[in-house]
């Protein structure tokens, strides 16, 4: 699994998150510390099975037992787009991704759920 991030300018704070490949292995503290969320755009293309991209607001996730703070359920061939205006804040940023709902759950999505995100 590749994660990306990139500032958009030199001049801007904003990042461009990008993960190819989101799945039940927890990703931890992406920042190395606080971050804002104002956008998450997930696809899930890939797979006709639905899956569940679940954001913890700590440093060391363990997806199945840590309940998510955000959950965000994506249908089987289908993607989804979230614009959060004044943004959501994180102390760390933590993500993973699963089939099922809730905090339990650690079955891999069926196909690969692409995550893109925009952080300040």
């Amino acid at each position: 699994m590749a994660v990306t991030t990139g500032k958009n300018s030199s001049t801007q704070t904003d990042f461009i998150l990008t993960d190819p490949d989101v799945d039940e292995v927890g990703v931890d503290n992406v920042f190395g510390g606080s971050a804002v969320i104002h956008g998450i755009f997930l696809e899930n293309t890939h797979g006709s099975t639905a899956a569940h991209f679940k954001a913890y607001d700590t440093a060391a996730a363990v997806p199945g037992t840590t309940a998510p703070d955000i959950m965000i359920a994506i249908p089987g061939d289908k993607e989804q787009a979230w614009f959060i205006i004044n943004g959501i804040s994180f102390t760390n940023f933590s993500y993973a991704c699963v089939q099922e709902d809730g905090t339990s759950g650690t079955t891999a999505p069926a196909a690969a759920v692409k995550l893109h995100a925009v952080v300040r």
